[in-house]
């Protein structure tokens, strides 16, 4: 187990899926195109189906699209529904987290 900052770099911050190497990518919570700091506060692992999903988002919207994602989503794949729960409550988290 690899930590910084108390954050388990193996792991994805959004689904907590294991994470090696090869597919640990860096996600800004809040975006660089948008203003988002550079520092190490701003910066947690991701897998890239994760930073791939949540795109240019700041943590707050990404929170709010898997909303509307997962309402989608329970009509016609339910086997992912189960997952994008787990993601947003990972997201709401977090922003919980960064609210204290």
């Amino acid at each position: 187990m690899i930590t910084k900052n108390g954050i388990d770099l193996n792991v994805c911050m959004y689904c907590k899926d294991t994470i090696d190497d090869y597919s640990r990518t860096v996600d800004h919570l809040y975006p660089k195109s948008r203003g988002g700091k550079l520092s190490n506060d701003n910066k947690v692992p991701a897998c890239g189906d994760c930073n791939k999903m949540k795109g240019d988002m700041g943590i707050v919207e990404f929170g709010r699209a898997l909303s509307g994602l997962m309402y989608y989503e329970h009509k016609t794949h339910k086997e992912s529904l189960s997952r994008l729960k787990k993601i947003k409550g990972n997201v709401y988290d977090i922003i919980n987290s960064r609210k204290k």
